[in-house]
C-alpha cells in the first residue's frame, strides 16, 4: 500500500491553480504529437517516456509553480502544446478541455509573448520530424503522432497559425492498494480467511500490477470486483436480517 502512481500531466485550472483536484491530460495528447515545454518555451524531455520516468524528468527539469509564493501544494510549471493537425485527431478530447477552459486555442505570435523560445522550439521539432531520421531528437523521441506544423506557418506574421495549449503538472493518479480479497471481494485477514461483512474493491485492493499500474486495470478492480463485492454484500445483509 506504499505504492502510488503519479501521472505526469494533469491540467492546472487557470481559474483555480491551487485546486487539489485536477483533470487528467490524457496520454493521447502527447501520443498524437503534443510536446511539453517549460516556462521559457523549451522542450526538456521525451514526451513518450513511461509515466514514472516522465514524471521524474518533469520534476527535475521544470520549475515549481509559484515557487516564490506560499502554496499548499507542490506543482511544476510546464505546458502541453499541440498543433491543429494533432488536435484534430482527438477533437472530442480537445473540445472538452477547451470547454472546461483547461486548454486554450492561441496563435503562435501571441504564444511567443508568453513563452519566448517557442518559435525556435517548434522549428527544431519540425526539422526532427521531417529529417528522415537524419536528425535525432536529443531527448530520444521517435514517434511524433500527427504533428505537421511547418516553418512557414511558424514565421507567418500576416495570418495567425493556431496552437492548443494547457498548463500541466504531475498529479496523483492511482493507489496500488495492497489489501487482499477473495473472488467475492471479501477482505482477508493475515490467515487468508475472509473477514465477515468487510468488502473491498478498486484502488484499496492488491491488483494484477506491481508498483506501476497497468492500463485498464480499473475495469477489473472496479467494474468486475465492485459488482461481485456488491452482490455478495447484499446477500450477506439479507442473511443477517434473518437472524
Amino acid at each position: 500500500m506504499d505504492q502510488v502512481q503519479i501521472h505526469p500531466t494533469g491540467f492546472i485550472d487557470p481559474n483555480d491553480e491551487e485546486s487539489l483536484y485536477k483533470f487528467l491530460a490524457a496520454e493521447a495528447l502527447r501520443g498524437e504529437g503534443g510536446i511539453l515545454v517549460n516556462k521559457n518555451g523549451d522542450r526538456f524531455v521525451n514526451e513518450m517516456l513511461p509515466r514514472d520516468k516522465l514524471t521524474e524528468n518533469i520534476i527535475k527539469f521544470s520549475n515549481k509553480l509559484n515557487e516564490n509564493k506560499l502554496s499548499r501544494i507542490n506543482q511544476w510549471e510546464n505546458y502541453l502544446i499541440l498543433d491543429e493537425s494533432s488536435a484534430n485527431k482527438i477533437k472530442s478530447n480537445i473540445d472538452f478541455y477547451c470547454f472546461k477552459k483547461l486548454m486554450t486555442k492561441i496563435s503562435i505570435n501571441e504564444l511567443s509573448k508568453i513563452l519566448p523560445n517557442i518559435k525556435s522550439t517548434l522549428k527544431n521539432y519540425h526539422e526532427i520530424i521531417n529529417s528522415n531520421n537524419e536528425i535525432v531528437d536529443k531527448f530520444g523521441r521517435t514517434n511524433f503522432g500527427n504533428w505537421s506544423l511547418s516553418p512557414e506557418s511558424i514565421d507567418n506574421n500576416d495570418n495567425d497559425t493556431f496552437l492548443y495549449i494547457g498548463k500541466t503538472t504531475p498529479v496523483t493518479h492511482f493507489t496500488m492498494g495492497g489489501v487482499k480479497i477473495n473472488e467475492n471481494g471479501q477482505i482477508l485477514n493475515k490467515d487468508l480467511s475472509p473477514i465477515s461483512g468487510i468488502y473491498g474493491a478498486g484502488e484499496i485492493t492488491g491488483g494484477v500490477h506491481g508498483s506501476n499500474r497497468l492500463g485498464g486495470s480499473s475495469l477489473l478492480e472496479c467494474v468486475v470486483f465492485g459488482r461481485k463485492s456488491a452482490q455478495h454484500a447484499y446477500n450477506y445483509l439479507q442473511e443477517e436480517s434473518k437472524l
